[in-house]
């Protein structure tokens, strides 16, 4: 008899989003900000259950461990929360909290930046697409040309990424290995803009209030 559990299909791109910084420069925990109604954060994590990764892995502070799912991914097996205890360790820590959760079916992994909230659906399968045609590469969006986050990484790097430490995250891979780099235009499909002071997350409401004008 086939149990549920491999009845289910095998888990191969998974997105790891980062939520568990200490918001220095912010000055207070800057995810759970509001932009156009929701936590800055949410807008990341609708973009990934709406996307075609397969599993998605929130990786949060004892701060930010309340971060709310929407009500209509309550009951998904695609959301996996974890907590990094030692966000003080940098984003690489939070980088390494979500990779322990891959399984061996893993293919890639899509680091996502939980304070960039014009991410969308679009933009990361767009990424995926790229990585299912090119399964051994670095997949790098670019903004008009511009190199910019999420990055999405094959399996065969994650040893290296699980190595790193501080708050480079994965530029150090990918500056070690720039020949496995391909490049993904996303102009059009994502504003890649952050929040790291209040005044950025000012600009980000007035932006969003003039869309909406």
């Amino acid at each position: 008899m086939v149990s549920n559990e491999e009845k289910r299909s095998p888990v191969k791109i998974v997105g790891i989003i980062l939520a568990a910084g200490l918001s220095n420069r912010f000055g207070s925990s800057k995810l759970s900000q509001q932009v156009s109604g929701l936590p800055i954060v949410s807008h990341v994590l609708i973009a990934a259950l709406k996307s075609e990764l397969d599993r998605v892995v929130l990786v949060v502070n004892p701060a930010t461990r309340d971060i709310a799912v929407p009500q209509e991914f309550l009951s998904t097996e695609k959301l996996i929360k974890v907590e990094n205890r030692q966000p003080q360790l940098g984003m690489s820590s939070s980088m390494k909290t979500g990779l322990v959760h891959v399984t061996k079916e893993t293919t890639a992994a899509l680091i996502l930046l939980g304070d960039q909230p014009g991410i969308t659906c679009s933009a990361i399968d767009r990424m995926i697409g790229a990585s299912r045609l090119h399964k051994e590469k670095i997949v790098i969006p670019t903004i008009d040309g511009r190199r910019t986050t999420p990055v999405l990484f094959p399996a065969r790097l994650f040893p290296e990424l699980l190595s790193v430490s501080g708050d480079v995250g994965g530029r150090e891979v990918i500056m070690r290995y720039p020949e496995m780099t391909i490049q993904v235009e996303l102009a059009d499909v994502y504003d890649d803009s952050d929040v790291d002071t209040p005044e950025d997350l000012e600009k980000m409401r007035r932006a969003a209030l003039e869309r909406i004008g």
